[in-house]
């Protein structure tokens, strides 16, 4: 059974623990390499051709307008998802669900008769309400029940990892 960690994650200025920082590395990115290494996956990444603003307020003014619009950003790359059974989809929680731009990759492929597992990065909404978006994008599909994971914490998920995929 193949395993593909599948991440969509954004470096800059985020929201961490009530003020602004700037981040050399998004918080779902860091999230994603721990689950990877953790499960000796592939690692994949979900890179808009447009690349979302450094600033914290461009970025979910974008978002925002992205998601009124049910927008699909294009994306850069692309996975052949033919051979892989489950798929680890990472994200930060906008708006209460997932950006976007993981919206488009879910309208790429068809995950009929895969299994989905969310994880998700975020500074208080927990999941949202994405694992019910999942649902309904995905409705041939297994989604498991997510793990959350807020972004101040993601350099010390490891033991909520291990907890969660063992």
């Amino acid at each position: 059974m193949a395993t593909a960690v599948v991440y969509f994650s954004r470096a800059g200025q985020n929201y961490i623990a009530g003020e602004i920082q700037d981040l050399k590395e998004g918080n779902t990115y860091v999230a994603a390499r721990k689950i990877a290494l953790h499960l000796h996956s592939l690692f994949f990444e979900l890179k808009p051709v447009d690349p979302y603003p450094v600033d914290y307020h461009e970025c979910t003014e974008r978002a925002q307008r992205e998601l009124e619009r049910q927008d699909r950003p294009a994306l850069a790359d692309d996975l052949d998802i033919s051979g892989i059974d489950t798929v680890v989809l990472c994200y930060p929680c906008w708006f209460d669900t997932f950006p976007r731009a993981v919206a488009t990759f879910l309208e790429l492929h068809s995950f009929a008769g895969k299994t989905i597992i969310p994880v998700c990065t975020h500074e208080g909404s927990g999941m949202g309400h994405s694992e019910s978006e999942l649902k309904k994008m995905c409705p041939k599909s297994e989604i498991k029940r997510g793990l959350a994971i807020r972004g101040s914490q993601c350099h010390e998920c490891d033991a909520a990892i291990a907890k969660y995929f063992d």
